[in-house]
């Protein structure tokens, strides 16, 4: 899964950092300053876009452990690193990628030394500049457009992927718990239920978008404690709800979705207009799905996405200020562009 005659990769690993960029192990891009150069290219050569009428161009390779990706207009690429052993990460950091492959340390996201940290997500919100997540450290931040990071609130159990409605209010998909929204005076409000028992958890929130009438997609492992775990997409109508809604309040618009109950903690789901505001694309391990929002099928949109060789692959999507979709790969440490050919 490397694309042909690259100009130049930087693996952020310890040996290649350090002789590439003179910064010692150990140290996040943020803390030193440095400045790498990401190369740049045509389609991964693994993928198969499995519909006609789409193109694929990588824009940023040589990340580490990529997640949260964020695409402003003008090419501006956002996208969150960790670094460290899986599940023992020592530092953790927002990089930009410009237009012509640079990229540059634009925020550090605060690390808890004695906690299995890892960033999850990143959202772009017009008003605000940037949320993040960290999932076992249960924060979420609030990243200034000059960089400067804050924590907004603690959720109660591991936040994931974010999303925002049509007010650009955030919600937060919480792995083991609910479906949050944070209001204006930094206080959490459950808007599903998912979770009303003690842990362990029976359901498991994987990702939550907003579809073209407003209404809330969530897509869960239900079960999971049960031999009956599967993997329902729901919808629910916050219109005029009163909050909490319960879980049994989504319309299951499918629940069988192939992917593998129990094995990936989270997949991200996005909905993206150039594929059509009647569909949701939802991304595994392996794969990107397309679902109908109006009779539940399904397909392969994408395959052939690369694991690496991590217990964990937290692959991201994103729509972009251009309306393009971005698949954001965490075993390939890459992030591509995918857009309808005009």
């Amino acid at each position: 899964m490397r694309r042909p005659a690259p100009i130049l990769i930087v693996w952020l690993v310890a040996g290649s950092l350090t002789a590439c960029t003179g910064v010692e192990p150990g140290t996040t891009l943020a803390e030193s300053g440095a400045t790498v150069q990401a190369a740049r290219g045509g389609p991964p050569p693994d993928w198969v876009i499995h519909e006609p009428g789409y193109s694929a161009e990588v824009i940023a390779t040589g990340l580490d452990r990529p997640q949260g990706v964020v695409g402003l207009g003008g090419g501006v690429l956002y996208a969150t690193q960790v670094f460290g052993p899986e599940f023992a990460e020592t530092g953790a950091e927002v990089t930009r990628v410009l237009p012509n492959g640079i990229t540059q340390p634009f925020a550090t996201i605060p690390v808890t030394p004695s906690a299995r940290m890892s960033l999850v997500d990143l959202l772009g919100a017009p008003a605000e500049g940037f949320f993040s997540t960290q999932i076992f450290t249960r924060k979420i931040y609030r990243i200034a457009q000059s960089g400067v990071v804050e924590e907004v609130a603690v959720s109660p159990r591991a936040p994931t992927f974010l999303s925002l409605d049509a007010t650009g209010r955030l919600h937060i998909n919480e792995v083991v718990g609910d479906v949050l929204r944070l209001e204006p005076n930094g206080s959490l409000t459950t808007v599903v239920d998912a979770n009303p028992g003690p842990l362990p958890a029976p359901n498991r929130p994987r990702g939550v978008a907003f579809d073209a009438a407003g209404r809330l997609l969530l897509l869960i492992d239900e079960d999971v404690v049960t031999a009956g775990s599967k993997l329902v997409l729901r919808r629910f109508d916050l219109a005029d709800a009163t909050l909490p809604l319960p879980l049994s309040a989504g319309a299951v618009i499918t629940d069988a979705l192939p992917l593998t109950p129990g094995r990936q903690p989270i997949e991200d789901p996005a909905i993206w207009p150039a594929g059509g505001q009647d569909a949701v694309f939802i991304i595994g391990p392996d794969n990107v799905y397309r679902v109908s929002l109006t009779d539940g099928s399904f397909s392969v949109f994408i395959s052939g996405l690369e694991r690496g060789t991590f217990e964990t692959v937290v692959n991201a999507l994103a729509v972009t200020e251009n309306g393009d979709l971005l698949v954001s790969e965490f075993g390939a440490g890459r992030v591509t562009r995918v857009r309808r050919v005009r």
